[in-house]
């Protein structure tokens, strides 16, 4: 099985916002380096998966990236 195939993704994403919500004491690199993930990609799977529409994903990523 391919090391970045989607399933293992979604799989994997679902992991880091559970941990996140469970464990709000963990800091983003915490849990990055549990996953072996960036600390900028846990961000950004977690504002990914907060937001409640497309346009407001659209402006936080806009922030982010600035």
């Amino acid at each position: 099985m391919a090391k970045y195939d989607t399933m293992r993704k979604e799989t994997r994403n679902q992991a880091v916002i559970k941990m996140h919500r469970e464990h709000p004491e963990l800091s983003l690199e915490e849990i990055g380096d549990y996953f072996n993930i960036s600390r900028q990609r846990v961000s950004r799977i977690i504002l990914i998966h907060t937001v409640s529409s497309p346009v407001d994903l659209s402006k936080a990523l806009k922030i982010a990236i600035a």
